[in-house]
């Protein structure tokens, strides 16, 4: 496929975006990726956790409701997740 082919999945971030990611905290981040994967494979997850863990993750949960829809809807937070994956 020529390069000008290339279709891009996510458009350009913007600044705006770019900040708000980086402000996100790791439980933040763990939050947004609990949210995308819906509550039954979130189930699945928390149960691994010890309490202090989930409250953590609980607080996180409460505090990404002020996050963009944009920064939930970024590819980034799913693509950080599964490159940490050995």
């Amino acid at each position: 496929m020529a390069d000008k082919d290339v279709i891009e999945i996510e458009p350009a971030m913007t600044d705006a975006l770019r900040v708000e990611l980086e402000y996100m905290s790791g439980a933040q981040r763990a939050a947004v990726l609990m949210l995308l994967l819906g509550e039954q494979q979130a189930s699945e997850i928390i149960k691994h956790l010890d309490p202090k863990e989930v409250q953590a993750l609980g607080g996180a949960m409460v505090s990404v409701s002020d996050v963009s829809q944009e920064a939930v809807n970024s590819s980034s937070t799913l693509t950080e997740f599964t490159s940490s994956i050995p």
